[in-house]
């Protein structure tokens, strides 16, 4: 049996579950974003680590440099002419087509990084302590 669902009341779940999920995202990299400004964490009563353990345990965040995003505009404009220069060399179809190809290949990127880790674990450990190396002349 299907419920159906108002248009407006899927989006606004769905906008309400992504703006939450982003937002508690960045508490951390709020916090990151503190410490490299050289504020200090606050310390709870129950925490009996040294601070040098929070240090290593802490996770690194990369932020936005204003150098960065001073870059946007000039990678945006070579991206539209190089789209330019595709459309007007080559026909609709075959733009497409490599369009196409390269968001299949970003997307299976994506979804083998995404769940690498869960079949890492659920594999057995053999499987994920091979190493492969390339010995050059």
């Amino acid at each position: 049996q299907l419920i159906s669902i108002p248009y407006v009341v899927n989006l606004m779940l769905l906008v309400t579950a992504i703006l939450y999920a982003a937002c508690h995202g960045s508490l951390a990299l709020r916090e990151e974003q503190a410490l490299a400004r050289g504020e200090k964490p606050p310390k709870d009563e129950s925490d009996t680590t040294s601070d040098d353990t929070k240090e290593e345990e802490r996770p690194q965040y990369e932020t936005m440099k204003q150098s960065d995003a001073a870059m946007f505009p000039i990678m945006g404009s070579a991206s539209l002419f190089g789209l330019y220069c595709a459309f007007k060399f080559f026909d609709k179809d075959t733009v497409n087509l490599i369009i196409s190809v390269y968001f299949c290949l970003v997307g299976c990127a994506a979804l083998t990084a995404t769940f690498s880790p869960v079949l890492a674990s659920l594999g057995p450990k053999a499987l994920g302590s091979t190493w492969v190396s390339k010995h050059v002349l």
